[in-house]
């Protein structure tokens, strides 16, 4: 037999058997060992802490801190910022990643502040932010996020839930930089 001959039959073969077993897979019903059963409270089982940094109220005053009323340099002045739980469990800490500005609203310096005390329900904890580590040409804005947070009974570490919206720019772009 010729081997182009071989070749046909044992590929006209395959399909055969390719298509009989998608056929036999679509005719059975699937027991109950073979299919993964989704419970109703896991489908939508959420990180108890998404939701609860909207409970989270940042405030960064122009008050100085009480260390640095003499300073007479304001760049160089430590002033208070305050985070206060408006939710409904203790937090033990709280960690915000600062970004202090320039003039053009841009970036100059990154810092982050743990707030690291018993957050009750509706208490209020205050922190420091800016001072002689701020470069001079710092404007007196910032822009922050909240990073992480942690409950009072709980030794687990919470991260605020990853943007889930389109791409800013295609997937290539995204993978490979283009920008050198």
């Amino acid at each position: 037999m010729k081997p182009q001959a071989t070749f046909g039959i044992i590929l006209l073969l395959a399909v055969i058997a390719a298509v009989g077993y998608f056929g036999y897979l679509s005719t059975t019903e699937p027991d109950d060992s073979q299919t993964v059963k989704k419970n109703e409270s896991s489908g939508n089982q959420t990180n108890p802490a998404e939701d609860y940094f909207s409970n989270l109220k940042i405030t960064f005053t122009n008050t100085v801190y009480p260390t640095d009323a003499n300073q007479t340099n304001p760049r160089l002045r430590h002033y208070i910022g305050k985070v206060q739980n408006l939710g409904d469990r203790p937090l033990s800490s709280v960690t915000i990643k600062v970004n202090y500005l320039d003039q053009n609203v841009r970036p100059i310096k990154e810092a982050s502040i743990v707030v690291s005390e018993n957050l009750k329900p509706n208490f209020i904890a205050e922190f420091r932010y800016g001072g002689l580590d701020v470069p001079a040409d710092w404007s007196g804005r910032i822009s922050y996020e909240v990073v992480n947070l942690r409950f009072a009974d709980e030794t687990r570490v919470y991260y605020p839930p990853a943007p889930s919206g389109p791409l800013d720019r295609s997937l290539p772009e995204v993978l490979i930089p283009l920008n050198f």
